[in-house]
């Protein structure tokens, strides 16, 4: 499996387990302070989720802060449900 596709298999599964909507996942990432400048839409969110768009490093650091998981969770491949 490529990094893009593990990263939209883990944002989506914990974006799940969070029982959150691609909205509310938004809003967290948003309210992430210190990471710089960033301003998704529910759009923005369904393109990491599909793998058609890349995070910048600030953006990945949002992401894991807003999920409550270590980057690492993020990156490497788990087992699918």
């Amino acid at each position: 499996m490529i990094p893009s596709q593990i990263l939209a298999d883990n944002v989506r599964r914990q974006r799940g387990w969070h029982r959150w909507t691609q909205d509310e996942l938004v809003a967290q990432v948003h309210d992430v302070p210190h990471v710089g400048h960033i301003r998704w839409t529910r759009t923005t969110v369904a393109k990491i989720e599909l793998g058609t768009r890349g995070v910048t490093t600030d953006e990945l650091v949002a992401l894991a802060q807003a999920l409550n998981v270590d980057i690492m969770n993020l990156l490497v491949p788990h087992d699918r449900p």
